[in-house]
């Protein structure tokens, strides 16, 4: 009898069944429809909770059809389970997979746009009269590693090395800690951790979530709104008195994409910052303002999201760069060395990187060569957990850069299967290995991904597309030996981590004279400016172009700002010769 009571329990135990979209789906919109299936016994309180990275909320248990809209490209895990009132579990988790793609169409706009190029000038005569002492204040949007964390983490050491300028540094932290290691402790920084929330009794009592208070405390920086509600004008008092330390210094923070970004940049403007600075690592910012905008990629700098959102003085395009003695191609040659072939990825395991397209290739490179193939992940994040089951060894996280490079050169093959990086620097360090590098070859990717030459472009987004990609390559080793020779070569000439630090301390500089000179007020006429050569309108030949200009009126210390579509920067006002190098047809 116990078995039978046992038998009907479990049959009227509630589940959630996912009729559309089916696993692994390829949405081709921004927008999806979902159809559940209720099986079993619930209630009228009981609520369907989905939980993931990138896709959260609550259904009422008797709502079966719903549409999940605003989707961006990327893997989208996300858990399903029925919950009573108290938000207990009363059901089995049921698993929602799809993959947001971009169509043909999309794919080809983005790998063909030609973007207009600015190049940044770097002067180093006019070194003898920048500051001798340079603050920058730093705001990370949380605790985990990614490849902005990686580039700041490099770029503060190397600046702290700066043979004529002093950096100091100070990082903030506004959340509260979700790790034990701070990467940032072992540089020798000034970090200061203030969490700034509001108290869940506050947030119950004013009806607010996270975002929507920052929206909140931004209006009222902004419009200075009267009769606020005391919660606001406590947090505005926090922020201020946070970061009164960076009066003078340049804020700077990567695009978090919520109302946070706005709150800081009124801080910067109400402590007196000598200059707000965003780093673009994500399109689709929430409008506001700065003093300037620091972008990975042409693609990054023109996209519409930002061109019609941000208000800015300055827009930089600052690729990050390699470590190329560091970051070198194995001195082992030749696959026999070893009985399978390695096909590796590097970084984040988050929706953003869109590796459930990468992990069904691997299904289905099974039954299309007999290759052995080994695939393997360096990295951790939310999404870790869904690729249980795909044939990849998981490989953690490995933050040392030499021993990140030893793992590297063991690999054959390097995956990006991202349809929206902004970058990544993950890929050109594989290539400065040598590794051949097989991508869908879009967003930012198109800037130092050329198929057939140093990479292999899959044209097709799907899985089929890019298991066909893989095995091409791991069936012909000249065309790998190629393309890792040529991605190689592409590293070394055009993204030099030497230039890279040169060109964020070109920037800070820039951001730095432009509040001086505003606050001095006295800017020369611009006929007080001849240039001698090159004549208006004259032809180049050369990609290194001598400019001599001659200064009319001058001030010890006045600068010449240059401002155009492809040339921007900053001379020193007095009778002199340049070169511009690397300027483009």
């Amino acid at each position: 009898m116990g078995v039978i009571i046992l038998a009907i329990v479990a049959a009227i135990r509630p589940e959630i069944r996912i009729v559309w979209p089916p696993k692994g789906y390829l949405v081709k919109t921004p927008s999806v429809e979902l159809h559940l299936m209720i099986a079993g016994n619930v209630d009228d309180g009981n609520l369907i909770k989905l939980s993931g990275e990138k896709l959260n909320g609550v259904l009422q248990v008797n709502v079966n059809d719903a549409v999940i809209g605003d989707i961006e490209p990327g893997t989208y895990w996300t858990k399903a389970q029925i919950v009573n009132e108290k938000q207990e579990p009363i059901s089995s988790l049921t698993v929602l997979h799809f993959e947001r793609v971009l169509t043909i169409e999309e794919a080809q706009l983005q790998r063909k746009q030609v973007r207009e190029r600015r190049f940044p000038i770097a002067l180093p005569h006019v070194h003898a009269k920048r500051p001798k002492y340079r603050k920058i204040c730093i705001v990370p949007s949380n605790w985990e590693i990614d490849g902005q964390k990686r580039i700041w983490l490099r770029l503060i050491e190397s600046l702290k090395q700066h043979p004529s300028t002093t950096y100091d540094f100070q990082i903030f932290h506004l959340d509260t800690p979700k790790s034990t290691i701070n990467p940032f402790a072992k540089l020798d920084v000034n970090i200061t951790i203030a969490p700034i929330t509001v108290s869940q009794d506050t947030a119950m009592k004013y009806k607010v979530e996270p975002n929507t208070t920052m929206k909140l405390l931004a209006d009222y920086a902004v419009e200075n709104i009267q009769n606020a509600p005391g919660y606001l004008i406590t947090l505005w008092e926090r922020y201020i008195d946070t970061f009164s330390s960076c009066r003078g210094a340049i804020l700077l923070y990567a695009n978090a994409r919520d109302h946070g970004d706005r709150v800081l940049s009124s801080v910067a403007q109400h402590i007196g910052a000598a200059g707000i600075l965003m780093e673009l690592s994500s399109v689709f910012p929430v409008p506001h303002e700065v003093d300037a905008i620091v972008s990975p990629s042409h693609y990054a700098q023109h996209h519409e999201s930002v061109v019609t959102a941000m208000k800015t003085q300055s827009s930089y395009v600052i690729s990050p760069g390699v470590d190329t003695e560091l970051f070198i191609p194995s001195t082992i040659t030749g696959d026999q060395q070893k009985d399978c072939l390695i096909v590796g990825f590097h970084g984040r395991i988050a929706p953003d990187k869109s590796l459930g397209l990468f992990a069904q290739a691997m299904i289905l490179l099974k039954n299309i060569t007999t290759i052995c193939l080994e695939f393997r992940w360096v990295g951790d994040g939310p999404d870790k957990e869904f690729y249980k089951e795909y044939p990849v060894k998981m490989m953690g996280s490995i933050y040392n850069e030499s021993l990140l490079v030893k793992e590297l050169q063991t690999w054959d093959l390097y995956v990006s299967a991202a349809l929206r990086e902004t970058f990544c620097i993950a890929n050109i360090e594989a290539m400065a290995v040598g590794l051949p590098l097989v991508t869908f070859g879009v967003a930012g990717i198109t800037e130092y991904a050329y198929h057939g030459i140093n990479a292999w472009v899959v044209h097709d987004i799907t899985p089929e597309a890019l298991s066909l990609g893989i095995k091409h390559l791991a069936e012909n080793t000249k065309l790998r030996q190629v393309l890792g020779q040529n991605a190689r070569a592409t590293i070394v000439k055009s993204f030099q981590w030497s230039d890279t630090v040169a060109k964020y301390d070109e920037a800070d500089y820039n951001e730095i004279t432009c509040v001086i000179k505003s606050n001095i007020g006295t800017i020369a006429s611009s006929s007080a400016i001849q240039f001698i050569s090159p004549s208006k309108g004259g032809l180049e030949t050369s990609s290194d172009v001598v400019v001599k200009y001659t200064v009319q009126e001058r001030f010890d210390n006045d600068y010449i700002r240059l401002s155009g579509n492809k040339i921007g920067g900053v001379l020193e006002a007095k009778n002199d010769t340049i070169i511009m190098q690397g300027t483009s047809i």
